[in-house]
């Protein structure tokens, strides 16, 4: 179901746990869209990659929709998302690589 989904609503209201969530949620789908917080892994990630909310439900809505109806949003969304995660997962590599040297 959440690959085949034009958006995925994914909870982050701090990194941790939902952080894995927003990540499997980029990795098999790649159209995310997280409720924005000061403490959420959303800032972790650059804004061009996930469908900020708001908490605005007017707003929000509208940012969901815009995406619902356009295949090209969703499919530059995907791709950028896509490349964050390649980063993402490329540099906890390499400092899971860099912990294991020092042990």
């Amino acid at each position: 179901m959440v690959y085949n989904a034009k958006i995925v609503i994914s909870p982050s209201l701090w990194s941790n746990t939902p952080e894995a969530a927003v990540l499997k949620n980029i990795l098999w789908n790649g159209v995310c869209a997280i409720r924005q917080n000061k403490y959420g892994f959303n800032q972790e990630m650059p804004l061009n990659t996930f469908i900020g909310l708001t908490g605005n439900v007017d707003e929000d809505i509208q940012a969901l929709k815009s995406y619902l109806v356009s295949d090209i949003k969703r499919n530059e969304l995907k791709k950028k998302s896509q490349k964050f995660f390649e980063s993402y997962k490329t540099q906890a590599d390499l400092q899971i690589l860099r912990l294991m040297r020092k042990g």
